[in-house]
């Protein structure tokens, strides 16, 4: 965030994004919610960029660095419906 808290990015991606969670999470709707995102202010080369990927199709998988080495990974809690 640029021009606020940790707290208030949490707060508005529940506020904008959790109706379309939910509705990407039934299997019925066919439907995927790709979010990216990139908070490297100073261009370092160890920039990190996150994608999270969520739907009823989505799956889990290891996911790796631009070289291929596989990256760790922090569970993704739930979004609340």
């Amino acid at each position: 965030m640029h021009d606020g808290t940790i707290a208030q990015g949490d707060a508005w991606l529940l506020a904008n994004l959790a109706a379309y969670y939910a509705y990407a999470s039934d299997p019925a709707n066919n439907s995927l919610l790709i979010l990216t995102f990139d908070e490297d202010g100073d261009n370092t080369p160890s920039n990190q960029i996150t994608t999270i990927f969520a739907g009823a199709s989505a799956t889990t998988t290891r996911p790796t660095s631009t070289s291929g080495t596989p990256t760790s990974r922090a569970p993704i809690p739930a979004c609340p419906r």
